[in-house]
This record gives C-alpha cells, structure tokens and sequence, in this order.
C-alpha cells in the first residue's frame, strides 16, 4: 500500500515482505500554470528587456566603432590634403619652401611648452593690431594658439 501526503510517498509492506526487486510507478500531474503566476511575467518582462538592452549595446557599439574608424579615415585624409595643400603653397618659391612645416613645428613646440595639445591654427596670419587675415582680428579676438603661431612673422623673417 502506498499513501502520498503533501508531496511525501510513504510505503507500507507487509513484515518480512522484501521489497527488493520491485517497481513502484508514480505519475503526478503538476496542475498549476506557470503563466498563471505573476513572479513568471515579471521575470518574463525582465528578461525581454535585459534581452533588448542587450540588442541595442551591440547596434551601438557596433555603430560608435564604425564611427571612430570613419573619423580615422576622414582625419587621414585631411592630414594628406594639408600637407598637399601646403606643399604646393611651400614649393612656389624658394622664399616660401618649408615656412608651412615650421610654423607647425613652433607652434607645437610652443604650445607643448604651455600645457596646451596644440595643433595649426586657422588664425595665425591674423595680426594683433587687427590688419590681418582671415577675420581682421585684433588682441585678445584671436585665439591663444593662432598667438602662439606668430612665430610665422619670425619665419618669414628668419628666412630673408
């Protein structure tokens, strides 16, 4: 005989029955419905979300790595164009040859010096008294590093 109370199987045989050798089978139906549960939407919405969470980090990832190999790319380039650009400009003339490349490298050393990353700068033609190029700025109106690239007057200079 065999009785089941609260999930627990108890077995009676008789005494002295052996019980080796026999098979006993259970079929138990599970009749509560997981769906019928609200801990198995919440955990169900939870995954859904971690899942689409999950989805937009690698679009995005995928998409900001792509970006910075674009702007790789487009800064190469650019670099290429300058230096092109003011090759052309440097081998006009003796007079001029090689001033683009050593206004960079003062103004890189310069602003090195100060603390500052520095790159060329749009304004170092502008003058402080305001009769420069390309805005006609004067003073403090141009940016510290197109100040510091007035080392190109000295080139121009130097050069004679």
């Amino acid at each position: 005989m065999c009785i089941i109370i609260r999930g627990t199987i108890i077995l009676y045989t008789a005494i002295g029955e052996s019980i080796e050798n026999s098979t006993m089978e259970i079929n138990y139906t599970f009749h509560r419905l997981l769906t019928s549960e609200p801990l198995f939407w919440i955990a169900l919405i939870g995954f859904l979300l971690w899942l689409i969470s999950l989805v937009f980090f690698v679009i995005i990832s995928w998409q900001i790595k792509k970006y910075q190999l674009r702007h790789q790319r487009n800064n190469e380039i650019i670099n290429e164009s300058i230096e092109t650009f003011t090759g052309f400009i440097d081998a006009k003339d003796q007079y001029t040859n090689g001033h683009s490349k050593r206004v960079a490298v003062y103004t890189k050393l310069i602003a090195q010096e100060m603390g500052f990353e520095g790159e060329g700068a749009l304004y170092h033609h502008e003058r402080y008294d305001g009769k420069g190029y390309p805005e006609g700025k004067k003073g403090e109106e141009i940016p510290l590093i197109a100040r510091m690239t007035s080392s190109a007057f000295f080139d121009c200079f130097a050069g004679e």
